[in-house]
């Protein structure tokens, strides 16, 4: 399953992403799951957010 949000929020790629608690609970989540969660830049600001999980992920424990 992939899943992709995007905005054109105040977000610009001048900058690196800070990681916060959201940006790093949406990546674990992900990483449980088997999957991925990667974050990119939009020009000229914005932000995608794209989430790829397996539909019958293994769920793997902390």
């Amino acid at each position: 399953m992939i899943l992709t949000i995007a905005d054109n929020g105040i977000y610009t790629e001048e900058n690196p992403l800070k990681l916060g608690f959201g940006t790093n609970g949406m990546m674990e989540r992900c990483k449980l799951l088997s999957g991925e969660c990667t974050f990119t830049g939009i020009s000229p600001q914005g932000l995608t957010v794209t989430a790829i999980v397996p539909i019958d992920p293994p769920i793997t424990k902390k």
